[in-house]
């Protein structure tokens, strides 16, 4: 190998990168032409398959030694065979490894010997090859290694379960129930090297299948740490005095993936554990032995802050003294991990108040000179904000904001734009915060922060009009605008605000010259965008003043030849409207103030209802105290608009029937008790009409099941399902918010599902299907990324109907965020079976003669239902209504009546639409879909006004009973308010 040694000290010996590139390339032009000749030696072979490896790991690209790799794996020879693994191991790629077929049955035949230093050598370096089609056809001989026990020496098995992790995390089907128990032996095993690569694996499995397979190992994980925190030395495996701690934090970080222990000993176990842990640190003058032990130490913290009220308050108190005295210790790594660990304290403990009490200690962390420990300590002041500290905290993060921390500043003005919006007791300290803000860093402010305060000031549908605070803000406004410089968000803010409510405050002409002159002062420093919102704004100060509109048209006219198309098409628009006859009268119809948002606005962003309801808030007490007289009517309406504010609206012209003292909606718990008490045989429309119903019916409408919904998103989900959105909010938690966005053709429906955090960085997302009756569901690999600025993950989630069912599917998603388990609640999907139902087009009398058809196949029930709507509604009306709910949520083609002014029944066609037994698996494309099943299904609808205006009936006909039954029991649900 004497020409291997001679190469390496060519190579170190040159003096520049341009000399060592020379040696290199004059190296490999003569390894290739050595190696194109066929009778090499296995001896030169080696030779040069070693001199790539080491060209390849100093840097350079090799694209040779493939074959001679594989060739030495085939090699008698021991060494030629480990240059052969080692090779592999580091020269092959995706690409290339179809060349290593011709070794497969060489690489099985060493893996089955008995040669124990080739196996290992072998095992070694498949761990690097986490290759597909190599992962297939070698983890079962690696998964007999890794739990076979039989072997002298555990080195083998520890390298296997190596390997099997690596391939587990590549190929997560290649899981194997059998193993559960065998690694369940593993972990119980005294042997400290065996217990590290289980834990490693367990580790693996836990991310791949969840923690429902693996929750009977907590109790030997713990005593697995009981035994390392009271043991003594052991050998190889003792670490400046501590027994194994790369175990030890394995072991802890493990835990932290599983609920609180239930049994006496094991809890009793793992609080003496951590209290040990707790109590045993001491600095010493080793930096290795100190880094060890603090490794051990704020793992075990995280234990602790995870289990919180689950374990003894002495040990709570314990962490809080430890993190106290960390966060202002010299070392930075220690000081770095207490604040990462202090982030992770519950906001509305006891224990975070008293943190943030101290918070002037924090505050020197929030300067220092390491940029990774100022962001930590950003994120324990926003982590543990509360609403009596929010002020106070907003204005210490808001004087950090001045002193110019280009590192931080995008995610310190995100941070504080949260914080007040989610704890600003006034939306008028709201207000001043973002001006603040606007006024310190507006140039790297997004849009969507001053965004926010234009949508509350304008106001949404069916609100009031908060003019008080409007009033303030525009005060507000021209204070902060009357500087020399101003950055353009402010000046953007500044130009709707007073372009939309200058008027509020300006009372006179002097004052609105005021507003103009402040305004057009900041006018040339704007970019385009900003240029043309404050011509907009312009316009709008011309309809109040003459004087103003005089001087708008000075500074138009000089726009009009302007370089940005843009601002040349709005100046000369806005100079053809104030110079036209008619300004006073279209000006004002023109240039009206902006109309409120609409509510889907305020429900898809869950920090704009917060605010909504702020405001709501202040308008009900200033309310209170201006009017005495009205106050009852005052708060009807005003708990009226907060209602909605704390529900999804669901749109007035499908299911907004009206609402009276008698008729209010008695939510989801009795959607399914039937408007009549007594027996339908019994009731005046039966009796009065008997041939309106059928003689044979396959189901009681009174004992109709209802849907299966859990209660976590009930309401989203039936307000989602009746707005017919897009996309919107499916499930909301403290620490995550759900949404959807789904389409679905014939039998088949896809969900894009966008998990987002709300508290930090979102990790190891499982989605698990709870309920799938009637479904066959897939969920496609999480992909991470940010929305809306926020840490968060998105998945596939794809379904076909197979039967027919009246309840949706249903997942749970298990999550970590900054390294934190967590499990959400039971989610109802938004796929119900009337997303597909696809349209029957037909005449009254074609549908009259289906009707009949239909009922013969006595797969039919009737049911009498209340009437959602007011007694002031004809009973056109409301059948228009049900119309319109049965065409645009189920999915009907309602049939025109004859009379379409005074007609009492509806007649509803559609195809219900199942996959076929040949439609195993998902189709990737339109035309890999099999032709569905397809089951007819009638609705008709009646009303009886000579009779009542109480109820009516709701008739289902159909080919297929569970399919009536399904129709029925959603329909019942739609109609019932929440």
């Amino acid at each position: 190998m004497g020409g291997l040694v001679s190469f390496i000290r060519r190579v170190k010996n040159c003096s520049n990168d341009l000399e060592e590139e020379q040696k290199v390339e004059q190296e490999l032009a003569k390894i290739r032409t050595k190696l194109a000749n066929k009778g090499l030696s296995g001896y030169r072979r080696k030779k040069n398959v070693w001199k790539l490896i080491y060209i390849n790991m100093i840097g350079y690209s090799v694209d040779l030694g493939h074959n001679e790799a594989a060739f030495l794996i085939n090699s008698e020879r021991f060494s030629e065979k480990m240059a052969g693994y080692v090779s592999i191991s580091i020269l092959y790629d995706e690409e290339s490894s179809s060349r290593l077929d011709v070794a497969i049955n060489s690489i099985k035949g060493d893996l089955a010997g008995d040669f124990l230093a080739v196996k290992s050598a072998v095992v070694g370096a498949l761990a690097n090859i986490t290759f597909k089609n190599f992962i297939h056809r070698l983890y079962p001989i690696i998964a007999e290694i890794a739990f076979t026990t039989h072997y002298s020496a555990n080195t083998l098995q520890r390298k296997a379960l190596c390997c099997l992790s690596m391939y587990l995390k590549k190929e997560p089907s290649i899981f194997q129930e059998t193993w559960v128990d065998k690694l369940e032996a593993l972990l119980r095993d005294y042997n400290v090297g065996s217990l590290l690569a289980a834990t490693t694996f367990l580790k693996v499995c836990i991310k791949v299948k969840g923690i429902q397979k693996f929750g009977y190992m907590v109790d030997i994980l713990i005593d697995s740490l009981k035994n390392l925190t009271e043991s003594s030395t052991r050998g190889e495996y003792v670490y400046y005095g501590i027994v194994c701690p790369w175990l030890q934090v394995r072991l802890l970080q493990i835990l932290q993936l599983f609920p609180f222990p239930t049994k006496t000993d094991s809890i009793k176990s793992i609080q003496t554990s951590l209290s040990s842990i707790i109590t045993r640190v001491e600095v010493g003058s080793s930096i290795n032995k100190n880094n060890s032990e603090h490794s051990i130490l704020f793992e075990a913290i995280n234990l602790i802050l995870y289990y919180n009220q689950n374990v003894i308050s002495s040990l709570r108190m314990d962490v809080l003294r430890m993190l106290n005295k960390y966060i202002g210790v010299r070392e930075p790594n220690v000081r770095y991990l207490a604040l990462e660990s202090m982030a992770r304290i519950e906001p509305s403990s006891k224990a975070s108040e008293a943190i943030l009490s101290q918070r002037s200690v924090i505050l020197v962390s929030l300067r220092d000179p390491d940029p990774s420990i100022r962001r930590r300590a950003l994120d324990v002041l926003f982590a543990l904000c509360n609403k009596q500290l929010a002020p106070e905290i907003v204005d210490d993060l808001l004087d950090y904001l001045s002193e110019k921390d280009v590192y931080l500043k995008e995610e310190l003005i995100l941070k504080i734009a949260l914080l007040a919006e989610k704890f600003g007791e006034s939306i008028y300290w709201y207000i001043d915060v973002i001006i603040r803000m606007l006024q310190l860093a507006g140039s790297s402010v997004g849009n969507d922060v001053w965004f926010r305060v234009a949508q509350i000031l304008t106001g949404f549908e069916g609100a009031d009009i908060d003019t008080e605070t409007q009033r303030y803000a525009v005060e507000k406004i021209l204070n902060a605008l009357n500087t020399a410089h101003a950055y353009e968000p402010l000046v953007k803010l500044g130009a709707y605000v007073l372009g939309e409510y200058g008027d509020l405050v300006a009372d006179s002409t002097k004052a609105f010259m005021r507003q103009y002159e402040i305004l057009a002062r900041h006018y040339g420093a704007c970019s385009a965008e900003g240029q043309c919102m404050v011509l907009s704004a312009f316009a709008k100060m011309a309809a109040r003043s003459e004087a103003v509109k005089r001087e708008v048209v000075e500074l138009m006219e000089g726009c009009v030849s302007n370089w940005d198309a843009d601002v040349q098409q709005r100046a000369t628009e806005y100079l053809a409207l104030i110079r036209s006859g008619e300004f006073k009268e279209k000006g004002e119809e023109v240039l009206d103030k902006v109309p409120g948002f609409p509510e889907s606005f305020l429900y898809n962003n869950v920090i704009l209802k917060s605010l909504h309801q702020l405001q709501v808030k202040r308008t009900k007490n200033e309310k209170t105290e201006v009017d005495q007289d009205d106050d009852s009517e005052a708060k009807e309406e005003v708990e009226e608009v907060h209602k909605k504010a704390q529900a999804p609206a669901a749109p007035k012209d499908l299911v907004d029937f009206g609402e009276t003292e008698e008729k209010k909606g008695s939510g989801l718990e009795g959607i399914f008790d039937d408007a009549p008490t007594v027996s339908l045989r019994q009731h005046a429309i039966y009796k009065h009409h008997t041939a309106h119903f059928a003689k044979e019916v396959c189901a009681d409408s009174q004992k109709a099941a209802p849907p299966r919904i859990p209660p976590a998103n009930a309401l989203c989900f039936k307000s989602l399902m009746l707005s017919q959105a897009n996309e919107a909010v499916l499930f909301e938690s403290e620490t995550i918010l759900v949404k959807v966005k789904s389409n679905y053709n014939s039998f088949m429906g896809r969900c894009l599902l966008q998990v987002i955090s709300k508290k930090g960085i979102i990790e190891s997302i499982v989605p698990e299907v709870v309920f799938s009756k009637g479904f066959v569901t897939e969920c496609s690999k999480v992909k991470y990324g940010e929305l809306e600025s926020l840490s968060a993950g998105m998945f596939m989630l794809q379904t076909m109907i197979s039967s027919p069912s009246s309840s949706p599917p249903s997942i749970q998603i298990s999550y970590t965020i900054n390294q934190l388990p967590h499990k959400s609640q039971e989610i109802a999907l938004p796929i119900l079976l009337s997303k597909f139902i696809e349209q029957q087009e037909s005449t009254l009398e074609v549908a009259r003669d289906a009707w009949n058809a239909l009922e013969k196949y006595g797969c039919n029930i009737d049911a009498l239902l209340a009437n959602p709507a007011p007694s002031n509604l004809s009973h056109t009306q409301v059948l228009m209504k049900l119309a319109q709910l049965l065409n645009q949520v189920f999915g009907f083609y309602v049939v025109p009546p004859e009379k379409e002014i005074s007609f009492t029944s509806l007649y509803a066609l559609g195809n219900l639409k199942l996959k076929s037994e040949e439609q195993v698996k998902f189709p990737s494309s339109p035309s890999d879909m099999k032709t569905a099943v397809s089951i007819s299904v009638m609705l008709q609808v009646e009303m009886y006004p000579h009779i009542t205006m109480e109820e009516f009936r709701f008739s289902v006909r159909s080919i297929n009973k569970e399919t009536s039954e399904a129709i029925l029991s959603i329909f019942k649900l739609f109609i019932n308010k929440p």
